[in-house]
Formats: structure tokens, sequence, C-alpha cells
């Protein structure tokens, strides 16, 4: 059986937003595949508003995340070179806050994570409650240079990047600067990705 039109769309959609928010390589791949038509077929279009709603959905099932202390028996060892992501990392100290900032001289908490991991090759989404969702879980003890590390009351709202002896870096608020802090300074600690 073969599903068309505004069905198929409204099966995609949510299916296709999930992907995207996981790993975009392989939702670009998806995407091509999805609007791969025939000649003789008729041309779908699909408004801003669906692939948002979907979009919101998806990263509010994303973002209910995992119990803080999670046990995992193994969590692999990251593939991205650490110490070049942490000197960078430490490069940019003092550059302003700026709510929605990626970079270079202002950057917003996960956009101050996504410039730096994509100076390393790794593509990260520009929200805290979604970089949530990528990657291992990791638990406290276990934390090495370059995890992610999370913050938040009811919801993920803030994110950083862990840079050993208990200390992270981060963008953290508007009026203040890209600075390393200890975890503890920071209150809500909700848990730590590796990628």
């Amino acid at each position: 059986m073969e599903i068309r039109g505004k069905k198929r769309i409204r099966l995609a959609i949510p299916f296709l937003t999930a992907l995207l928010l996981f790993s975009p390589p392989l939702a670009g791949q998806a995407f091509a595949r999805f609007y791969e038509f025939k000649p003789s077929s008729r041309r779908v279009k699909v408004s801003r508003k669906k692939i948002t709603s979907a979009s919101r959905r998806t990263t509010r099932k994303v973002s209910r995340g995992t119990p803080r202390n999670l046990v995992t028996s193994q969590i692999p060892q990251s593939t991205i070179p650490r110490d070049q992501l942490i000197s960078f990392a430490l490069s940019l100290q003092g550059r302003s806050y700026r709510r929605g900032g990626s970079g270079p001289n202002y950057f917003d908490c996960s956009g101050f994570t996504m410039y730096c991991y994509q100076r390393v090759g790794i593509s990260l989404p520009h929200s805290s409650r979604a970089q949530f969702g990528c990657g291992t879980p990791v638990n406290d003890g276990e934390l090495q240079p370059g995890d992610l590390v999370f913050f938040g009351g009811g919801r993920i709202t803030h994110v950083g990047i862990y840079v050993g002896d208990g200390n992270f870096i981060h963008a953290p608020e508007t009026g203040e600067v890209v600075r390393v802090q200890p975890l503890s300074s920071h209150g809500n600690y909700r848990g730590a990705r590796r990628l």
C-alpha cells in the first residue's frame, strides 16, 4: 500500500524533523528522497506552519531527557580532538553574550557550544534543549573535557562545555561575557552528553 499526498506529508514531517535534530547529514539525504518526484507526479507544497509545529512537538519529546545519574555500561570515547576544542573555547573568553548570537563576536549559550563544536567538525543545533538530545549521556563522575553540560529547572535552559577540574566554559547571560566557572556555581545541573 502506497501512502500519497497530504497523508504522506503528515506522516513524514515529524520523522524528518526528529532526524534533523539528531543527524543533520542523514536528514538531508532523507529530505532529498522524500521530495524525489517522477515527472508525471504533482508537486506537493508543505507550509512552514506545519513544519514548525511538528518541530516543536519533536523538541518537547526530546527535551524530557534522562535521569541525572544514568548508569551506562560503556560510554564510548569521544572521537573529537578535545585539546583543540578546549583551546578554541578558552580563546573566546571575554566575548559578549547576546541572545541568539552564534559568533564570532557575540554568543548565547547554545550558540557558543555550536560554534566551538563546529570548529572541530561537529554540527549541533542552536538550542540547548535540542543539544541535550545529541550524543551519549555521561555519569557525573565520568565527565571529560569537551563534554556538554546542561542546566535547568523543569526543562533544559542552559549549556556549556566541561573543561576539567569541576569547571565549565559558557556564555552566561545578558550583560556577561564568555567565562570559566565551577559547575557547582551555576545550580540546577541536569546532566552531560558526550559527542
